[in-house]
């Protein structure tokens, strides 16, 4: 009921209650953040998206924006959290949903496609790295190098190539996994 009410004062763009929901959803995400992988932190993200989807249609354009920001954080913050924790078919689901509100944002925000959002506004390399990390576990190469090659698209400085010399060794290509693997220059790669 809250929604329909009229805006206290026209001059005022934010309609309240959609601040409020952005600041709880910000809660949420930082409590999971400091529960640090207990078993409370995907209660914590579960409640966040619920309390965005719930609130999805919007009055203003920035609310719109800010919500499927952060619906993509926190689906990607989850799908980490399952990916460290073993649940690999799980976190795919949560970085593919992220990267469906990346999309979307990236269509509010005026881009014909993907590729065509600014990657200083909408990067969305450190989701698709996830991804391909994700799919190298479950041992699909051939869908770990498109999640990697997605990546490298949004960077300037292109990503080392180790995440390919792993999808080349589970290919059983050995040649081109000591190619990509030779690209490595320092001991942080």
């Amino acid at each position: 009921k809250a929604l329909t009410l009229d805006y206290p004062n026209t001059g005022v763009e934010t309609h309240p209650l959609e601040v409020v929901i952005i600041a709880l959803a910000e809660a949420y995400k930082s409590q999971a953040d400091f529960e640090q992988n207990s078993p409370k932190t995907p209660m914590r993200y579960k409640k966040a998206i619920d309390l965005l989807e719930k609130y999805g249609s919007a009055r203003t354009a920035e609310f719109s924006v800010a919500r499927l920001n952060q619906l993509a954080e926190i689906q990607y913050l989850w799908g980490r959290y399952l990916l460290d924790n073993d649940k690999l078919s799980e976190a795919i689901l949560h970085f593919n949903a992220a990267l469906q509100s990346g999309k979307k944002l990236s269509t509010l925000m005026g881009a014909e496609t993907i590729s065509g959002v600014n990657a200083d506004i909408l990067d969305l390399s450190p989701l698709y790295l996830e991804l391909c990390k994700a799919r190298l576990l479950e041992g699909k190469a051939a869908e770990a190098r498109k999640a990697y090659e997605q990546a490298n698209e949004y960077l300037t400085p292109k990503l080392n190539t180790i995440l390919l010399g792993h999808a080349a060794l589970l290919e059983n290509n050995e040649a081109e996994a000591l190619i990509n693997y030779g690209s490595i220059s320092t001991s942080s790669e």
